[in-house]
C-alpha cells in the first residue's frame, strides 16, 4: 500500500532501471520510444516480498516536462533518485530535488546509475549527490550503485528497507483523488487512474468530480493489473465511473467522497517572493494563477476553480512552466477579503487545530464537514479536538466569541432592553442561526423570555401590543391605512410591533398566529402550493404571498418548483 516513483535528470537511468526492476517496460508512447525519452507519466508496480504490490511512477526528467514531473511526485509516498555517475549533479537533478522537498516526499533511495560508463565518477558523485540530500531532509537516505551489466540485489533491498521506514498509510475516511489519467475500453465505458491518497473507494460508491459536481457511481476497480471490491489509501487504483461522459473529465480534476469547498480565491506561504501572473501545480492540475503579497511570506492566489484544503502543497513556475520560482502550502482555503484581517488570521494558522479555530473565529460557528473538508486531517485527530470545543444541536462555537455574545445579551436585557433577533444579529455582527442557538439557550436558562414583541428580562410585565386593536381582521393593512408616521411605523417594526410585509404590515401576534397554521400544514402535509395555503389560511391570494414571502425572509419556508416546504423545524 506504497508508492514510489524515480526522479532525476533526464537520461539518468529512471525508466531503464525500472524496467530492470519490473521486467516491464515504461514508456508506452511512440513518441518516447522514438525519441528514448519519458514524456508522460508511466505506471507500474513491483512485488515487495514484505508490503505485496508496491506501485510505481516514473516521471519525465527533462526541463521542459516539469508540471507533468509535479503530477507524478504529488503522488509519491517515497522517492528513487537517480544520479548517474558519469554526469554527475545536474540542474534538473536540483530542482526536483527542490520538488520533493516542497511536497513532503522525504523519503527514498539515492541510486548512482552508470557506474560502468566511460568517463564514470562514481565516488566523487556519490558524495555530492549524499552531501545534497542531507543538507535538504536533514538526514541521509540510502545510497545503492548499480551499473546495468549488474543485478539489482542492492536495490531491491535498499527498497525493502526504505518501505519499513515509511509512515503507515492513513485512512481520513474520506477518500480524494486526483485524476492523472482518462481513457475509455470498449465495453465497460470511462476509466479514471490515479493515486488514493486518503480513504478508501468500494464499487459502487458514490463519489462527486470536481470542479463540475457531477456525481459518478464506481462501476469497477482495478489495483494493480487485479479487479477489486475496494481500494485502499495510497494504492495505484483504476476506477471504471459511469455518469459523466469522457469528455467531461480531464487531468487535473478530483474524485472524492465528501463535499470539498471550491475556491479560486486562497492565502498561501511561499519560500520565495512573487508577484504576478505564473504557473500553478496542485496535486495534477496545472494551470495559471495570480499572485499578490498579502504580508511577509503570504500570498492572495486566484486562479480557476479548484478544490483546496489547508496544507496542500503547491508549485509556483514562471509563466509557460519554463522553471519553478516558488513552492509553498495552502494555508487558508476561504480567506477574509481584507488583506490586514487574512494577516493577522495567518501569523495564527500554523497547524491544522489552529486552522480549525481560525474559522471558528472568522464565522463564529461551523459544522463538522465545514471544517473536515477545509483540512486533510483524521477524523481521528479532528474528533480529538472537536472533544475540547463548544458545540449546540450539531453546531460547533467560538467559546469566545459565545461567552461574549451571551454577556453582551445579559447587559442589554438588564439595562431594560428589548431584543429582536434581527436586532442582535445586527449588535453582534453573527450569523442568524448562530443568533437563533443563542437565544434559544438563553430562554431555556430563563436568562431572556420570549414575548410576541420580542426577548426580555423574565420579570418583565408583558406588554400588550397597542396596534393589534387596528388589525381587526387579523390581515395585512397597508402602510397609509394605519394613520402613522413612516418614522412610526419603523420605530413600532423595530421595537417588534410590527411585522414588514413590503408596502404592508402585520401585528406580530397576529403574524404568529399566521406562522404556527403554516408550520402546523406544512408539518402535516409536507409540500403545499401557494393556492392551497390561501384558501386554509382564509385570506386573499395577495395577503397570503405576502405572510409567506415574510416567512420565507424568516427562513421559516421556502418556495421551489411552485411548492412551499419548511425549511427547518421550528
Amino acid at each position: 500500500m506504497f508508492v514510489l516513483g524515480t526522479v532525476g535528470h533526464v537520461d539518468h537511468g529512471k525508466s531503464t532501471l525500472l524496467e530492470r526492476l519490473t521486467g516491464r517496460a515504461t514508456d508506452r508512447l511512440v513518441e518516447e520510444k522514438r525519441r528514448g525519452m519519458t514524456i508522460e507519466l508511466n505506471f507500474l508496480h513491483w512485488q515487495s516480498k514484505a508490503f505485496g504490490a508496491v506501485g510505481l511512477i516514473d516521471v519525465p526528467g527533462h526541463e521542459k516536462l516539469v508540471t507533468t514531473m509535479v503530477s507524478g511526485v504529488s503522488q509519491l509516498d517515497g522517492f528513487i533518485f537517480c544520479v548517474a555517475a558519469d554526469d554527475g549533479w545536474m540542474p534538473q537533478s536540483e530542482e526536483h530535488l527542490r520538488l520533493l522537498q516542497a511536497l513532503g516526499v522525504s523519503r527514498g533511495v539515492l541510486v548512482i546509475t552508470k557506474t560502468d560508463s566511460p568517463g564514470a565518477r562514481t565516488e566523487a558523485v556519490r558524495a555530492e549527490a549524499v552531501a545534497k540530500m542531507k543538507a535538504a531532509f536533514g538526514r541521509e537516505n540510502s545510497c545503492v550503485e548499480i551499473s546495468f551489466e549488474c543485478g539489482l540485489e542492492s536495490f531491491e533491498s535498499a527498497l525493502e528497507d526504505l518501505l519499513v521506514t515509511l509512515p503507515a498509510p492513513l485512512d481520513r475516511g474520506v477518500p480524494r483523488l486526483w485524476i492523472d489519467r482518462v481513457f475509455s475500453v470498449t465495453g465497460l465505458g470511462v476509466v479514471v487512474t490515479g493515486t488514493l491518497r486518503e480513504g478508501r473507494v468500494e464499487r459502487g460508491q458514490k463519489l462527486t468530480l470536481l470542479p463540475s459536481e457531477e456525481t459518478v457511481e464506481v462501476r469497477g476497480i482495478q489495483c494493480y493489473g487485479e479487479g477489486v471490491i475496494e481500494a485502499l489509501p495510497h494504492q495505484r487504483v483504476a476506477l471504471q465511473i459511469s455518469g459523466v461522459k469522457i469528455e467531461e473529465i480531464r487531468r487535473g480534476d478530483c474524485l472524492t467522497g465528501m463535499p470539498f469547498e471550491m475556491t479560486s480565491v486562497c492565502d498561501v506561504s511561499l519560500d520565495q517572493a512573487v508577484r504576478g501572473a505564473f504557473s500553478l501545480s496542485v496535486g495534477s492540475w496545472h494551470g495559471s494563477a495570480r499572485m499578490i503579497p498579502v504580508g511577509e511570506s503570504f500570498y492572495r492566489l486566484k486562479c480557476a476553480p479548484l478544490s483546496l484544503r489547508f496544507g496542500d502543497p503547491i508549485v509556483i513556475r514562471a509563466p509557460g512552466g519554463e522553471r519553478t520560482v516558488a513552492t509553498g502550502r495552502v494555508r487558508d482555503p476561504a480567506p477574509v477579503p481584507k488583506h490586514t484581517e487574512a494577516l493577522e488570521r495567518l501569523r495564527r494558522i500554523t497547524s491544522v487545530e489552529s486552522f480549525w479555530e481560525s474559522r471558528l473565529l472568522g464565522r463564529g460557528f461551523a459544522t463538522a464537514s465545514d471544517l473536515m473538508a477545509g483540512s486533510a486531517a483524521t477524523k481521528k485527530d479532528f474528533d480529538r479536538w472537536l472533544a475540547g470545543q463548544l458545540q449546540r444541536e450539531g453546531v460547533i462555537l467560538s467559546r469566545t466569541q459565545w461567552e461574549a455574545g451571551r454577556e453582551s445579551v445579559k447587559r442589554l436585557v438588564a439595562a431594560g432592553a428589548t431584543l429582536t433577533q434581527p436586532s442582535l444579529e445586527k449588535t453582534l455582527d453573527w450569523a442568524p442561526q448562530m443568533v437563533e442557538l443563542l437565544l434559544k439557550e438563553m430562554v431555556q436558562e430563563r436568562i431572556v423570555e420570549r414575548r410576541p414583541y420580542g426577548f426580555v428580562r423574565p420579570e418583565v410585565r408583558a406588554k400588550t401590543n397597542p396596534f393589534t386593536p387596528r388589525f381587526r381582521e387579523g390581515l395585512p393593512l397597508t402602510r397609509g391605512a394605519l394613520a402613522l408616521s413612516p418614522a412610526e411605523i419603523k420605530k413600532a417594526v423595530a421595537d417588534g410591533w410590527l411585522v414588514s410585509m413590503g408596502e404592508c404590515v402585520l401585528d406580530t401576534q397576529n403574524y404568529g398566529r399566521h406562522k404556527a397554521l403554516v408550520v402546523a400544514i406544512l408539518q402535516k402535509s409536507g409540500a403545499v402550493t401557494t393556492s392551497d395555503l390561501k384558501t386554509r389560511l382564509k385570506m386573499s391570494r395577495a395577503q397570503a404571498v405576502m405572510i409567506l414571502e415574510r416567512l420565507d425572509r424568516d427562513r421559516v419556508t421556502y418556495l421551489k418548483d411552485g411548492v412551499r416546504r419548511l425549511l427547518r423545524e421550528v
